[in-house]
C-alpha cells in the first residue's frame, strides 16, 4: 500500500465510500482523555496522512461529508488537525455556500480551531468562499497568513485569489550523464550552466542552477513570454530571494536580493568557490509525476518515493512568506518546492515563483520548518 501513516496508530483501506464513512467515524471518535498525549498526536497525524493519501487519489469519495465536517463540533475538529490546507483544498473543492456561512460564523468567534477552520474556507474556492476569505482576512488582518498559504488578498476590495495550481506533480530526479546539449534538449533539466540561463553568466548574483521547467507541460500557469523557467540561487546558505527579469530569449536578467536577504559574506565566498568548482556535479532531470498510487504517501509529502525531491504545482509548503513581486506589489505565482537535495547547494527548501503581468521570477531559499 502506498500510504505510509508516519503515527503507526492506524491503518485503514481507502477503497470504497464505505471505507471513508468508517475512517470519519473513527476520526471523530477519537477519545482525547483515553489516551496520552503523545499518542494522541500519533492518531491525529496518521488519520491525517489517510485523508492527504486520499485527496490525492480519491476526493470525490469525501464528498458527501463536505457539510459533516465543516459542522463538528470543536472538540471533534481537532482530531483533524494534521489535515492542512493541502488536503482541504482536494475534498471541500465547490462547497456549497452553506459551508461558506457556516465557517464564517465560527470564525467570528474565539476558537483554538481557528487556522483549521480558515484552511477550510480557503479550501473550498468558489467566488461566494473567495469573496468571504477576502472579507475575513481584511477584517482580522490575516493577509500576510493568507499569502503564505498562497492567496493574494487585493488591499481594498475583491476577493481572494489563489496563486498556485490545484494540479500536482511529484518532481523525481533522475542522474543524466550524457553531453551538455542532450541536457539542454530535456524538458526539466537539473545542472545547467549559467550561460544557458542568465542573460549575463558573469554576474555575481546568481551562482548555481537547480532545475529548470518547462512551462507548457505544468497545467494551470499563468502564460508567461519564455519557454522555461529556471530555479537558480545566490551564494547563500538557506534563508534567502534572488528576483529576476526575463530577456527576450527567456534568460534571467538584472538578478537582485530582495532587501530583507540577510548577506554573509565569509559565507558566499564558500558557495561561491563551490559553484566554480562543482559546475558539472549533480546533473539530471526532472520526470514530473502524477499524485497516484505508485507514490508513497507518509507525514503530509510524497518524498519517500525513490528519487522525489518535491512538488511541482499546489500550494506553497505555508511556513514562510512568499514573494511579492518587486514591480506591482503582487503575491507571485507559485511553481514548484523542492527539497536542496534535488542538486545540493545550501540548506532548505527550494522554491519558485513568478509574476506573469511583470514577467518577473522569484527564487526563494528557505530553511527547514
Amino acid at each position: 500500500m502506498p500510504l505510509r501513516p508516519v503515527g503507526g496508530k492506524l491503518v485503514m483501506p481507502l477503497e470504497t465510500a464505505a471505507d471513508v464513512q468508517r475512517l470519519f467515524d473513527v476520526g471523530v471518535a477519537l477519545d482525547k482523555g483515553a489516551l496520552s498525549d503523545f499518542a494522541y498526536m500519533q492518531y491525529q497525524r496518521d488519520l491525517g496522512d489517510h485523508l492527504f493519501y486520499l485527496g490525492a487519489i480519491a476526493p470525490e469519495r469525501f464528498a458527501p461529508l463536505q457539510e459533516t465536517i465543516v459542522m463538528l463540533p470543536e472538540e471533534q475538529l481537532q482530531h483533524f488537525a494534521y489535515c492542512g490546507l493541502e488536503t482541504w483544498l482536494y475534498f471541500l473543492r465547490g462547497a456549497p455556500d452553506s459551508c461558506v456561512e457556516d465557517l464564517l460564523q465560527r470564525l467570528s468567534e474565539t476558537s483554538k480551531s481557528a487556522s483549521i477552520l480558515q484552511d477550510m474556507l480557503a479550501a473550498i474556492g468558489t467566488p461566494t468562499a473567495l469573496q468571504a476569505l477576502a472579507g475575513y482576512a481584511r477584517a482580522s488582518d490575516k493577509a500576510t497568513e493568507l499569502a503564505n498559504m498562497g492567496f493574494w488578498i487585493p488591499p481594498k476590495t475583491g476577493p481572494a485569489v489563489p496563486r498556485f495550481t490545484l494540479e500536482r506533480r511529484a518532481a523525481q530526479l533522475q542522474p543524466f550523464d550524457g553531453p551538455l546539449e542532450d541536457l539542454l534538449g530535456l524538458p526539466h533539466p537539473v545542472g545547467l550552466p549559467l550561460t544557458a540561463v542568465m542573460h549575463d553568466p558573469d554576474q555575481q548574483v546568481v551562482t548555481w542552477h537547480y532545475c529548470s521547467f518547462t512551462v507548457g507541460s505544468i497545467a494551470g500557469l499563468p502564460p508567461v513570454n519564455a519557454t522555461r523557467l529556471h530555479l537558480v540561487s545566490p551564494p547563500l546558505f538557506d534563508v534567502w530571494t534572488v528576483h529576476s527579469a526575463l530577456d527576450t530569449d527567456g534568460r534571467y536578467t538584472q538578478p537582485t536580493l530582495s532587501p530583507d536577504t540577510e548577506v554573509d559574506q565569509p559565507e558566499m565566498e564558500d558557495l561561491r568557490e563551490m559553484a566554480i568548482t562543482r559546475q558539472e556535479v549533480g546533473r539530471g532531470q526532472l520526470i514530473l509525476l502524477p499524485f497516484d498510487d505508485e507514490l508513497i504517501y507518509c507525514n503530509g509529502h510524497v518524498e519517500l518515493t525513490p528519487g522525489v525531491k518535491g512538488t511541482v504545482g499546489g500550494p506553497p509548503i505555508g511556513l514562510y512568506p512568499n514573494p511579492f513581486c518587486p514591480s506591482c506589489g503582487k503575491l507571485m505565482f507559485h511553481i514548484t518546492t523542492l527539497r536542496d537535495g534535488v542538486r545540493q547547494y545550501g540548506d532548505g527548501f527550494r522554491s519558485l515563483f513568478v509574476c506573469e503581468e511583470c514577467e518577473r521570477v522569484a527564487s526563494h531559499g528557505t530553511g527547514w520548518n
